[in-house]
């Protein structure tokens, strides 16, 4: 069973670079806060000291987790290994994560620093970079092959494929990216856009690979239409439904956590706001939990410059009941 993890307040001291220094005191609140825009100018934006984001589970042990931790003063970037039972972490890299690290079912994880993808095993040992030139996003497992975003500098993105075990990668979809994913049973959850450029239209789909070897609009099974800004993808292990979390833009409605079923039914079953927005989420193997990446804002005046404002960020990580939506942060300081 998960254990619970109490809240807890913390000040943060701010990046403001040239504009100063300030203080704000985080309070991890359950209750959706805005802050007035319209009392200060707005002239940029920041995140706060420690930041925990990008949470995956581990496939095979619902206490068990993966994310990426910064210290944006001290300039420290890692991944860590953390059991939610024994309070454990183990330093996985010492690299920026640019997305969501994928932690496959053999203990193989994979993550991108933004250039190029990394794979290490769950122990910390075998870690090797995978990619060799321009850029390498957006990571993800099917078994032991891994697949991912390869962008030459000179023409559009296409995805490849490459077992752990094997040197040489395979070319699995032309003009083809799949920037979010969720893997389970063969089936690749992601969204795409499978209308021509001059009538622009996306779906949440299935990419199955018991029946295809190449990705393409054709071979893309939609589910629903998306119109959202999506940032989080995670099948139930049921793979009867989903979760899609979608940023918050301000009250237009739209950002939330969903909750959607393979016939299109889809439910908002949790708001978001300034104070509180998820992303990078991921199901636990019980499918009793979600973990996600959860961001506030705040808009804290420069103390150099009064009537102007900064806004500044701030992630944690926290679990969600999948029955009863009840959120318990992970004290990870």
């Amino acid at each position: 069973m998960i254990a619970i993890v109490f809240f807890s307040c913390k000040k943060e001291k701010l990046n403001s670079g040239s504009c100063g220094e300030a203080e704000v005191e985080w309070v991890d609140t359950l209750k959706c806060e805005e802050y007035a825009s319209d009392s200060m100018t707005i002239i940029s934006h920041g995140w706060g000291r420690y930041q925990y984001r990008t949470p995956y589970f581990n496939p095979n042990n619902s206490n068990e987790f993966i994310y990426s931790f910064y210290d944006y003063e001290n300039n420290i970037q890692q991944l860590i290994k953390y059991n939610i039972l024994t309070k454990q972490k183990l330093v996985l890299a010492n690299l920026g994560i640019y997305n969501q690290p994928k932690w496959n079912e053999n203990g193989w994880i994979a993550f991108s620093n933004m250039h190029h993808v990394h794979v290490v095993k769950e122990d910390g040992s075998d870690y090797r970079q995978v990619s060799t030139s321009t850029q390498n996003t957006f990571p993800f497992w099917v078994g032991d092959d891994l697949y991912w975003d390869h962008s030459p500098s000179s023409s559009s993105g296409f995805e490849l494929r490459q077992n752990i075990n094997q040197l040489i990668n395979d070319t699995v979809g032309f003009s083809t990216t799949i920037f979010t994913a969720d893997v389970i049973n063969n089936k690749i959850l992601t969204v795409t856009n499978i209308e021509s450029s001059a009538n622009p239209s996306t779906y949440y789909g299935i990419y199955d690979l018991d029946i295809l070897h190449f990705f393409s609009r054709d071979s893309f099974n939609v589910i629903t239409e998306f119109s959202k800004s999506l940032t989080g993808l995670a099948w139930h292990p049921s793979g009867e439904y989903f979760y899609s979390t979608t940023g918050y833009q301000g009250n237009n409605g739209n950002g939330g956590l969903y909750k959607i079923t393979l016939s299109g039914h889809e439910e908002k079953i949790m708001d978001f706001c300034q104070s509180k927005q998820y992303s990078n989420i991921s199901c636990s193997a019980d499918g009793k939990y979600l973990i996600g990446e959860r961001t506030a804002a705040k808009l804290v005046e420069m103390e150099s410059w009064p009537g102007a404002g900064k806004i500044v960020q701030n992630s944690t990580i926290w679990l969600i009941n999948t029955e009863t939506l009840e959120e318990t942060k992970i004290n990870l300081e």
